[in-house]
């Protein structure tokens, strides 16, 4: 990301686990569904989304993203 402002985003990293970049958003700020919780956790690269009630649970999920990303876990779909 280039040092813009991209709507709703709390933090964006590179995972080691995965070599996947994986971001933390304020899901409102950032047009998402926020049926599931404010927060979301994204898989930037394979484009999985998982909401959160609280930031630091989106955070704990953004460490291990092949937990919870399909793509990051080899699934095929």
């Amino acid at each position: 990301m280039s040092g813009r402002e991209i709507a709703g985003l709390i933090e964006s990293k590179v995972r080691r686990a995965t070599g996947t970049t994986v971001s933390v958003y304020d899901a409102e700020a950032a047009g998402l569904d926020t049926d599931a919780g404010p927060v979301a956790t994204v898989c930037e690269d394979h484009g999985a989304i998982v909401n959160h009630l609280t930031k630091t649970l989106a955070r704990h999920h953004a460490v291990r993203p092949d937990g919870w990303c399909y793509g990051c876990r080899g699934d095929d779909r």
